[in-house]
Formats: structure tokens, sequence, C-alpha cells
């Protein structure tokens, strides 16, 4: 076979289910004799691990063709899989002679040698090399690992030869460089052993005071909290303020104050210096605006909300638990009275009335002076057709009947006309009677 392409590595990134993965590259070998390596790295970490054979993946595949890693078990989304083709560096073919040419062997062994320079070439790519356009003379360094134990990897003067170097840092102190006799800083300080890689820092201590040894800010300061402030010529202490006080100035010294409404009035422009709306636990409404003419209504730590006007005639009602704006209805009764002076009452119509309100029969109840029996139809028309007549009832079949009893009532009201305009005229008229004298019958209305 020919190899065309120099490829040597495949890498994959485990999602937890795959457990297949192509080898992209031809190889050699077969099985637990592919001539293969597979790497497991994680990724956090950068750690790598040889995988082993059987117990880790196996192969399918190969022998000079591509094929296939199958892992025992899926790798997480936290590793990844590189397989590295890693074919072996020896060379077996040996030719008889005057034996006819054997091309297929001849080829497998080209092969083998193409195969291990794309090997090569993989892992000159990642050694550290110097430039196409710049040399090195020694680039080789012999000492031994005890002598290169804690060092650096650098170069000599000449920047030609590799060698273990000192500079390695293992520890770091830091101490006062005191003042001269005159009371002066000196300079710092700064010293490096290489057998220990042990770095000493001096640090300068400062000249106290604002023109040297003569003051005393080194020890101004003696309470956690304590500020430096200048005064009148020299650099002085300001103590810690009581609890709740602020840092405010004469013009001349800083002072802590209790704050006080004078220190605050006027100094807050709520028009430019506060945005959004106040909350209702700040004293607020919790809302940026309101709507003309709505009434507001309390939400308890939430936003107030309102109840708007709706049209004409509404007023603001409670259910006792939230106020809505709502019609006011009143339940009023319309009554006529049917007497027989003193005798049993004939039928026929027995009066008229005008209602000078609209309003919606409820209910209707017939009161007698004693037991018996009556129907009383109830007519409706207008006050231009008065008066109402027989076809004008406004009953239907459910005509107000007592039946020997004194009394009945009825709030269903079936078929029905429960609806009365302002200046409607109601008649009254029995259709039948038994024995009493004196009906009221009452119309329980809302208007």
């Amino acid at each position: 076979m020919a190899v065309s392409a120099t490829a040597t590595v495949v890498s994959y990134t485990g999602n937890g289910s795959t457990t297949s993965f192509a080898v992209t590259f031809p190889f050699q070998g077969t099985g637990s004799s592919a001539e293969l390596e597979v790497v497991q790295r994680t990724i956090a970490t950068g750690a790598e691990a040889v995988l082993s054979y059987t117990t880790h993946y196996t192969v399918t595949g190969g022998s000079g063709s591509t094929g296939t890693v199958v892992m025992a078990s899926a790798p997480a989304d936290t590793v990844q899989i590189h397989i590295r083709r890693t074919t072996t560096r020896t060379q077996t073919v040996d030719y008889t002679a005057n034996d006819p040419f054997p091309a297929d062997t001849h080829e497998l062994a080209l092969d083998r040698l193409a195969m291990g320079m794309h090997e090569i070439q993989e892992e000159l790519d990642r050694s550290f090399k110097v430039s196409r356009t710049n040399a090195i003379t020694t680039p080789e360094f012999v000492d031994n690992a005890s002598t290169r134990a804690s060092k650096l990897l650098g170069f000599t003067a000449d920047g030609n030869t590799l060698e273990a170097t000192t500079g390695r840092v293992n520890s770091v102190s830091a101490s006062n460089v005191a003042v001269n006799g005159a009371g002066a800083s000196q300079a710092a300080t700064v010293s490096f052993t290489a057998s220990s890689g042990a770095l000493a820092l001096g640090i300068p201590v400062g000249s106290t005071g604002a023109t040297g040894p003569t003051g005393d800010t080194d020890d101004v300061l003696t309470t956690r909290g304590d500020l430096i402030k200048r005064g009148a010529s020299t650099s002085e202490r300001l103590a810690i303020g009581s609890s709740n006080t602020v840092l405010t100035t004469t013009g001349t010294d800083p002072a802590w104050t209790t704050v006080t409404n004078a220190m605050l009035a006027g100094s807050i422009d709520l028009t430019s210096k506060v945005t959004g709306a106040l909350p209702v636990a700040n004293g607020g409404s919790g809302a940026s605006t309101h709507t003309a003419n709505n009434v507001l209504i309390g939400a308890g730590t939430s936003a107030i909300t309102s109840v708007a006007p709706s049209t004409s005639g509404k007023v603001l009602t409670s259910n006792g638990t939230v106020w809505t704006s709502a019609v006011v209805t009143s339940i009023r009764a319309i009554e006529f009275v049917i007497d027989g002076g003193g005798s049993a009452i004939t039928t026929g119509v027995k009066g008229y009335l005008e209602i000078p309100f609209a309003c919606t029969i409820n209910a209707v109840t017939l009161l007698a002076d004693q037991s018996g029996s009556i129907v009383v139809d109830v007519w409706k028309d207008t006050f231009a057709n008065y008066p109402p007549v027989d076809g004008d009832s406004i009953t239907a079949s459910a005509v107000p009947t007592i039946s020997s009893a004194t009394k009945s009532q009825n709030s269903t009201l079936t078929g029905w006309t429960t609806s009365i305009s302002a200046g409607d005229i109601l008649g009254f008229n029995v259709d039948s009677i038994s024995t009493c004298e004196r009906v009221t019958i009452s119309l329980k209305v809302t208007a």
C-alpha cells in the first residue's frame, strides 16, 4: 500500500456515552498487537496516563489499514483520548538471493519506514529547537542529576552552551534597614544565596516627621480606625469617631460629627438626585406615576395601587376586602293594595301605578287578610300608551297566585319581563278570586 498521509495522532474529547473512536490513519498490527498507544489526558490538570490493552480498550482493523479503538467504558467529558501510532522500529525483511522479487514484502517494509519517519517528525514538532536562521554551538549539557537538582536550565555567558544554573528562589525574607545615627533613611538591600535559593530583602525604615528625625508619625496611630491628618505644621492622629458619625470639615480641619437635620436640609434634590420610585418601606408609594383622578389604595409593603373612577354615577364601594368603582344599587318595594271593602274582592282591573325610576323586578309577594285563593296579573306600558291592557302582561305563565293560603312568594319569575323604565305604568288585574277581602301585592326591585 502507499502511505500518502502524514498524520500519526488523532484526539477525541469524551462525552460519557461514546466508546468507539476511529483511527483515521493506517497502522500495523491488529488487536493486542496493534502498533498504537492510547493516552488519556485530564483536561483540567493536563495529567496524562497511558492506557492498557484489554483493561481499558481493544482495537479492531489495522494491519496496514485504518481501524477503531473501542474503550471498555465511555470516557467522561472531563478527559481527552489521544490515539498515537507507534510503529515498531525494527527491520525484519531478509531477501534470499535469486528468489523472485517479493513486492508485497518490500512495500510493507517501505510503509513501516514511512510510518516511523512520520512518528519521529511528530515528536520533533513537539521539541524545543533553534530557529532556521539561528544557531547554538553546543545544544547538549553534561551535568548529572545531582548537579541539576534545584537548578534552572540556562545558558552560558556566550549564549551557546546549555547549563544547570542557580537562580531558583526557594525562600524570601524581609527585614528593616534602620535609620542612621542622624535618623535618615538608608538604601534598600537585596542578597541572594545561590546554594540555598534564599532571597533576602532589606526594607528601609522611613524618616519620621515632616522634616526628618524630629517627627513622630511612626507612633502617632494608636487605635484601629485612626486616620492621619495634616496639622498646622506636622502630621497628626485623628482618632476614630463614635458609632454613626461622619467625617466633616470646618474648612480648616476635619472632624467626626453626628449627622443633624440642619446638615441635610436642602442638600438632597429629589428631582435631580433621586431616581426611580421610592419604595413603600422608605416612605414612598413604590410607583413612578399615578393615573389622573384615580383613587390610591394601600397594598401593604407592595406598591400603592389605584381604582379608576370608571363611568358616571359609580361610587367607591367595598366588599370587605377590596375597593372597587361600582354602580350603587338599592333594593326597593313597589306595593299595591287590593281592598274589597269588607267583602270578597271581585275580578277585573284594580288600579294603576306610575313608576318614576328605572328598576328591575327580583321577586313578587302576595299577602292576603285570610286564607283563600287569588290570581293577580301585572301589566306594563309606557305613559304615552296608558292605560296598559291584558296584552301588556309581564308575568307570562307565572302569574302571581295564592292557592288556599294567606301568602305566596316567587323569586324565579320564569318568563317575566323584569325591566321597568322610568315613567312606565303598571296595571293590576284580578284574574280570579275566592274568599280573600284584602290582598297586598309587593314587587321587590333593585334600582
